[in-house]
């Protein structure tokens, strides 16, 4: 005989702070608290690997001395540690002397002068310098990097608020700090990063009790709508597509927003499209719609033939299907427009369709004289041939 058993609680990770303070830690303790961006895409192992390091290296999170950062199911979570925690450690190594941190300008007669933090008028941020010595070193550890290489700009082109102007002398010397010290003393200090240090464009900004948060994230979808703009370049773009990317986004087990499908399907796109073409092949059209773009409104009675408008159907009437002549009327006229046709029957409406654009320069323009039928039938014939060439 079989009893239940208790469930088994979520195992904690428990150790102590230098102070004496304990810090206990659970996967989805860290998850629901401890996360910023999309914490459902926090994979168990990264979970695991924070809690680890947390303890390894006595943070404690919830102060936000560190936390975990992930927007992407594709990019691995980012463990970010504050600067001021980060000194505190460094100052601990015992071969530690202290260490000198400052900006690279160029000044108004064009020289390269180094400063402590202080910009004058007309001189330009170049990048920034750190320098230490070790207690056993001859030779002190010198490190210089360019401005240029983290400044993060938006979507739009936009430098983000955290790298403005104003902003970057005091951030580039945090990122240079920052790597100084990891470098000089990792194994007290370790190699998390601080944000400044993050590829992807987020904002962070400091609250009222110096604690660290972040802007409202915007996702760079250009690469995808280059991709789709591609697929679409010969046509106009086709309305189903954004509906099936909005289904596919509320498909996703978490739901996304459309942006974060897109980034996310990126790497696939010709699956994707492929995904979408047999979705747009299973998708009845709407109602009142045919797959042309004809509506049942315009629709020839004799042939079926969709019209746009009711102009366009009253062309099309006149032209596919004249009236009979009376029994005693004389000889028949050759109809002017057989050849146009012919054109259409053999060739197709679409390519009817691209050629009156292309002889009247303007969308539902049909012919309406013989010698204008003449010219749209010899255009859909060029384009054949042209077709049968490239072929």
């Amino acid at each position: 005989m079989t009893q239940n058993l208790p469930e088994k609680s979520e195992k904690e990770m428990v150790y102590a702070m230098e102070n004496g303070d304990e810090i206990r830690l659970t996967a989805d303790m860290v998850r629901q608290f401890l996360v910023q961006g999309e914490s459902a895409y926090v994979t168990a192992s990264e979970l695991m690997y924070f809690m680890h390091e947390c303890k390894a290296r006595r943070l404690n999170p919830f102060l936000r001395q560190c936390w975990l950062i992930k927007y992407s199911r594709t990019d691995p979570a980012q463990i970010v540690e504050a600067i001021h925690h980060k000194r505190s450690k460094a100052r601990k190594a015992p071969d530690c002397n202290g260490w000198e941190k400052g900006l690279i300008l160029l000044d108004k007669k064009g020289e390269i002068k180094k400063s402590k933090g202080l910009v004058l008028d007309g001189e330009t941020v170049l990048g920034a310098y750190f320098i230490a010595k070790p207690g056993s070193w001859e030779i002190p550890y010198e490190l210089e990097i360019n401005l240029s290489g983290y400044i993060k700009k938006k979507k739009g082109g936009e430098v983000t608020s955290f790298w403005s102007k104003e902003n970057q002398p005091s951030q580039i010397m945090k990122v240079v700090e920052s790597q100084g010290l990891s470098a000089l003393w990792g194994d007290t200090v370790g190699n998390t990063s601080i944000p400044e240090e993050l590829p992807a464009p987020i904002d962070f900004t400091l609250d009222k009790n110096g604690m660290y948060e972040t802007e409202p994230h915007e996702l760079d979808t250009s690469e995808f709508d280059k991709l789709a703009a591609i697929q679409q370049i010969d046509k106009p773009s086709d309305p189903a597509f954004d509906k099936y990317l909005s289904e596919m986004a509320a498909a996703q087990e978490p739901k996304m927003s459309v942006d974060q499908f897109k980034i996310e399907s990126t790497a696939q796109f010709e699956e994707l499209w492929a995904h979408f073409e047999n979705w747009r092949k299973a998708k009845p059209p709407a109602a009142g719609k045919s797959e042309t773009g004809g509506t049942e409104d315009h629709k020839c009675k004799a042939c079926g033939y969709p019209a746009k408008s009711a102009k366009g159907l009253k062309r099309h009437t006149t032209q596919q299907h004249p009236p009979d002549p009376p029994a005693d009327a004389g000889p028949v006229t050759p109809d002017p427009f057989v050849g146009l046709k012919n054109a259409r029957e053999s060739l197709g409406e679409d390519a009817y369709a691209v050629a009156c654009e292309s002889v009247f320069g303007e969308p539902e323009r049909y012919p309406e004289t013989p010698e204008e039928a003449k010219s749209v039938a010899v255009y859909m014939n060029q384009i054949a041939k042209s077709g049968a060439k490239e072929a």
